[in-house]
């Protein structure tokens, strides 16, 4: 999906020195990045986007909460860092695999909770994105999910690539 501001979006999309692949469940999901590669200059910049929903945290902390056998704070932060150690580790695998593959490329990973789509506009107005890589559906659903469709419209400025 081209962005309206430009005219010639071959030129613009053939390479790019910053790509961006976005999602709340990187881990084990190579296609998004294995799709992205093909875009990045040799010495660009892969960056790898996970964002755990804040709110669903919060819920899911408010329900643990409520039973009193359980221990709140200790919950919380073991709930935090399980919820943030999978795509850690994938970032890890990912930059080690790709370093090899790709040794001029810089991969870096951003994995924390927040509301995705806020975090992602952040990220691309404080950073050069030349390219958003996202899924826009999972197997249980036919249609675009509301947070793909989201990004598409609140992201239309930067080029996406939308699977």
């Amino acid at each position: 999906v081209p962005s309206p501001d430009e005219d010639d979006f071959d030129d613009l999309i053939r390479f790019t020195d910053q790509v961006m692949v976005i999602t709340d469940h990187l881990q084990g999901d190579y296609r998004l990045v294995d799709s992205a590669l093909p875009f990045a200059v040799p010495d660009g910049r892969l960056t790898m986007l996970d964002v755990e929903d804040e709110l669903d945290f919060q819920r899911t902390v408010a329900a643990i909460e409520k039973i009193p056998d359980i221990d709140s704070d200790t919950a919380r932060e073991l709930l935090r860092a399980e919820l943030l150690r999978e795509p850690n580790e994938y970032v890890t695998a990912a930059s080690t695999a790709l370093a090899e593959r790709h040794p001029g490329l810089t991969v870096e990973g951003v994995v924390q909770l927040g509301h995705p789509l806020s975090v992602a506009r952040d990220y691309v107005d404080r950073n050069k994105v030349g390219l958003i890589v996202l899924n826009t559906k999972d197997a249980t659903q036919l249609a675009m999910h509301g947070e793909a469709y989201a990004m598409t419209v609140e992201l239309r400025r930067t080029p996406l690539l939308l699977l």
